[in-house]
């Protein structure tokens, strides 16, 4: 990050489906960004959702979760 300086990025929401990975296309996403994900309704079996990809190419962010959780999650990308 450019002289200790973070820019704050509300990326947008992601629903876990446990079978699949769920994207989240971050315009800013850069190499060194933080990644923050927070649950905002908790549906099926709410557990962890980890990042399984981040792809600065396509500018995208890949999420996981077990396959019994529906939950919603709010994604923050500190860039």
């Amino acid at each position: 990050m450019i002289n200790g300086e973070l820019k704050r990025n509300i990326a947008g929401q992601i629903t876990a489906n446990g079978v699949t990975e769920v994207t989240l296309t971050v315009s800013t996403l850069e190499a060194d960004s933080i990644i923050i994900v927070s649950l905002n309704t908790a549906a099926g079996t709410p557990n962890d959702v980890y990042v399984n990809s981040k792809d600065i190419a396509t500018k995208t962010i890949g999420f996981k979760s077990v396959a019994s959780n529906t939950s919603v999650y709010d994604v923050i990308v500190l860039a």
